[in-house]
Parts: C-alpha cells; structure tokens; sequence
C-alpha cells in the first residue's frame, strides 16, 4: 500500500462521497429520475484533478489534489465530475441535433448551475499547485514515425475514402503541384 493511499482516511472518503451523493439527490430531485450512482476512485496520478468515465459511471479523483486542498476540491472538483455524468444521464436521452453532450458544453453548465456553482474557467481546468507530483517519474515513451509510416498513414486513410472524395483530393494535390 502506497503512502498516499493511507492518507486517504476513512472520514476524508466519507466527505468526497457526501458530496458527490449530495449532487446526485438534488439532481434527483430537480430532473424527476434516479440516476446509478458511480464508482469513486482516488487514483489520478497525472495532473487533472479528476475524471469522469460515462460508459463505466465512473469517477477519478486525484488524491493529491484532494489531500492539498481539500476545502476546494470538495467545493468544486468532486461536483464538478458528477455533473459530466448526470448531464450525459440526462441529455444523451434526448440528442440535440444529432449531437451529443459536449464535456463543458451547455448542458453541463446548466448542471453545474443546478448545484449552485457557475462554472468560470476554473471549473474547466484547476489551478492547483502541481509542484508536489512526481511527474517526471514515468516519461511517456514517443514512438517516432518515419517518413516512409507517415505516407504509409496518409494513403490508409485516403483509401479509405469514397471514390469521387479520393479524386478530387488527388486533383487539389495536381494543381498544388503537390503531386
């Protein structure tokens, strides 16, 4: 068991769900339906401050974050990840023009003002302090593509398109003096 995982206190558990459950009620409540509750889990270690996973009604903290600021994250980050999956629970019923529910869009917004919160940009991005991460930890490794798999891309996806779509493509490039 990790350090950070036996931070995470009972108690300190019970609040980040009271709130999350809180959203949930009032939601609830004001939409007429019951909505399945999420698994929570506390295991962000990159820099958002949390995430939500509609297909597994999933939510991820960063138990960074909610350690360092606790009085902020649960008064913004853990209603801001249930109000993604209630407006997902709520609009994707009904599309909106074929569209679906963008992820700060305006029906997220209208849930978030549903449990009181206007959503500046802070409630999009945080601003939490990141100098306690240990991001240089694990360094992503970047495959690097040589020209040869960069044509070989293009010519899969230009095969993949219809036949009139691929000739005037092939036109633009000829009078491009591309080809």
């Amino acid at each position: 068991m990790t350090a950070t995982r036996l931070l995470l206190t009972p108690e300190l558990r019970a609040k980040v769900e009271a709130v999350v459950e809180a959203c949930y009620v009032k939601a609830e409540k004001h939409y007429k339906q019951k909505f399945p509750r999420p698994e929570i889990r506390y295991d962000i270690r990159n820099t958002n401050g949390g995430e939500a996973w509609l297909k597994r009604n999933l939510i991820r903290f960063n138990l960074t974050f909610l350690l360092e600021n606790e009085e902020h994250f649960l008064r913004t980050t853990a209603q801001h990840e249930p109000a993604h999956l209630i407006a997902h629970f709520v609009y994707d019923k009904k599309p909106m023009n074929g569209k679906k529910v963008r992820p700060h869009g305006r029906e997220w917004q209208e849930v978030m003002a549903l449990f009181d919160l206007t959503p500046p940009k802070e409630f999009v991005k945080h601003s939490y302090d990141l100098t306690s991460l240990d991001l240089h930890a694990r360094p992503r490794k970047r495959r690097l593509k040589t020209t040869k798999a960069k044509l070989q891309d293009i010519m899969n996806r230009i095969g993949k398109l219809e036949e009139d779509d691929r000739l005037a493509l092939y036109s633009m490039l000829r009078d491009e003096e591309l080809l």
